[in-house]
């Protein structure tokens, strides 16, 4: 199977979504399928069955920053897709984003006017959902677009739900969640205490840690503001891992008030680490204070990795990947979280018993060995290669 996968940003550009999908690439072409990447971004890496292609354009319209210079930029890059698409040959295109992109919506009517098979993902709440897509700039036009491709696919409950609120066709909407590779966790080998003496962190007694971009949507004000409550109760530490760059306004306030809070020793803002999954592992406790999210990768990644969570409650979201005190701990204010991150410290058996059941919890919903072929069946039941249309069910996240 040829499949053609459209995101805006791939690695080493910083996107949770195009890391997830740089991943689920690499995974569904090692499964015999090749897989060619449209993306914004340049990506030199190697994988076999696999190439990464660069839609050329100004580096504005990669950050966002100029609408003129993104409206100018349309055409050039409609000429470029129609061009690599219809070169291509594909059994099918898969764009990563919503309605949202610009990049989708020209997809989309690249691959109605050749006659190939196009599927959209569904990705974050009030970003590329449909009942955000028509509250927006030519809205409308967009929405109607959309409804045009073979399959919607939402990485929740909840994005499924927003389809319902527009009247969508249902039958053409699919929940397949976000993955994880287990092999990476299972074959990390870090030392921990090296590890922590080498990044200065081994002198405290517990160490939280949450990773997302300081941006105001990660709610990382807020978690500074419960971590000073926190930290009256013992020698602990708080790692915020992610890119800084992007709301630097918020990033200023941020570090502002980890300073009027006398928090600098506290508090590490340590930017984008490529070793992620090494400071995790490293980590006591996940903690997350976002105020919206499509998925949530970070979760299933803490629980792959043996750390237990306490979370804000996301609706839609956090019920659908957690289990409230069973594989993590949903709260609903900062009393809660802070309650809920004092009750784990004090309790092995708490701690014990989270950790285990997030692994897995992650293990039989959400590893890419059941994930990856859920896609794939879509893929080949898209393009008309099952015979018997499987029936689709949208039930705790399996389809």
């Amino acid at each position: 199977m040829s499949i053609c996968i459209v995101s805006e940003k791939i690695p080493p550009d910083f996107s949770g979504a195009g890391i997830r999908v740089y991943r689920q690439a690499i995974e569904i072409a090692a499964r015999n399928n090749q897989v060619t990447i449209l993306s914004y971004t340049k990506n030199d890496e190697k994988n076999e069955n696999l190439t990464a292609i660069q839609i050329k354009v100004h580096a504005d319209v990669k950050s966002k920053k100029n609408y003129f210079v993104k409206l100018i930029s349309l055409p050039t890059i409609f000429i470029q897709l129609l061009m690599k698409i219809s070169k291509g040959k594909f059994d099918l295109v898969h764009c990563v984003y919503g309605a949202a992109s610009y990049l989708t919506i020209f997809t989309i009517i690249i691959c109605k006017i050749l006659g190939i098979k196009v599927t959209v993902g569904c990705t974050l709440d009030g970003m590329d959902d449909p009942v955000h897509v028509k509250k927006s700039r030519f809205g409308m036009f967009k929405y109607f677009i959309y409804k045009n491709i073979d399959f919607a696919v939402c990485i929740s409950p909840l994005l499924v739900s927003r389809h319902e609120e527009v009247g969508y066709d249902m039958s053409k909407v699919i929940l397949i969640p976000n993955s994880v590779n287990m092999n990476i966790f299972n074959e990390c080998r870090v030392n921990i205490f090296e590890f922590k003496k080498d990044h200065n962190i081994l002198a405290f007694d517990k160490v939280l840690i949450t990773i997302g971009g300081v941006i105001q949507r990660k709610g990382i004000m807020e978690l500074v503001s419960a971590f000073d409550i926190i930290k009256d109760y013992g020698n602990y530490a708080l790692l915020i891992i992610g890119p800084t760059d992007i709301e630097p306004k918020y990033f200023d306030e941020v570090k502002n008030l980890i300073e009027e809070l006398h928090l600098n020793n506290r508090v590490l803002l340590l930017g984008k680490q490529s070793n992620i999954y090494d400071w995790m592992v490293s980590s006591d406790i996940f903690v997350f204070y976002s105020k919206a999210e499509g998925f949530g990768n970070v979760y299933i990644e803490a629980q792959a990795s043996g750390v237990p969570i306490v979370t804000k409650r996301i609706n839609g979201v956090t019920e659908f990947i957690l289990e409230n005190n069973i594989n993590g701990i949903i709260t609903d204010n900062q009393v809660e979280f802070v309650e809920a991150v004092l009750k784990l410290i004090n309790s092995k058996a708490l701690y014990n018993k989270l950790k285990e059941n997030g692994k897995e919890n992650v293990r039989e919903r959400f590893s890419n060995d059941v994930v990856i072929d859920k896609y794939i069946d879509l893929f080949n039941e898209t393009i008309g290669r099952n015979k018997l249309m499987k029936k689709r069910t949208i039930n705790n996240g399996e389809v």
